[in-house]
Parts: structure tokens; C-alpha cells; sequence
């Protein structure tokens, strides 16, 4: 049984939304990804290509987003064919 560590709970989610990488050119198209869980603190995502930890994203297309919201990758795990990642809300 896994202990829930985070402060606040995650809500399950399956909801496309696309991403910024705050490193790469400002006029790059965004990512295509898949929100999985989130929660007032983060969230879970769906990806295609691996992201570095502490790297910095600009989450887009949720409604509880806001908008758009920054956040950090705080993990990254490997699946058979794509990246689940955690990013915390800047």
C-alpha cells in the first residue's frame, strides 16, 4: 500500500493539455501531453519526451489551470511508450 505523502489530494483527471518548455525558443509550438492527477499544490502528466528534473513548464488548456499555469518537474518515470512526470505549481 503506498503512503500518501503531499499535503493536499490529487483528483484523477484524463484531460488533454499542451506545455511550454521555458527552456527552449518562446515562438516553439506547444506539446501535446495528458493531464493525469491534479491537485492544488501539482500534477501528474502524460508525456511524449522526457523532461529534466527541476526543469520549468508552462501547463496550458485545463480550466483549473486559469489559463496557464508555471510549474517545475519535480520526477519523471519511464513507460513502455511515453513519460509520466510530477511538476509542482510555481
Amino acid at each position: 500500500m503506498r503512503i500518501e505523502l503531499r499535503k493536499t489530494p490529487r483528483t484523477p483527471q484524463q484531460f488533454a493539455i499542451s506545455y511550454h518548455r521555458k527552456s527552449t525558443d518562446k515562438n516553439a509550438p506547444p506539446l501535446p501531453g495528458t493531464l493525469l492527477d491534479l491537485g492544488d499544490g501539482g500534477a501528474s502528466l502524460l508525456v511524449e519526451k522526457p523532461l529534466g528534473i527541476d526543469e520549468q513548464l508552462r501547463l496550458e488548456g485545463h480550466p483549473q489551470l486559469n489559463g496557464a499555469c508555471n510549474c517545475v518537474v519535480r520526477w519523471v518515470r519511464k513507460l513502455p511508450e511515453n513519460y509520466q512526470l510530477g511538476v509542482q505549481f510555481l
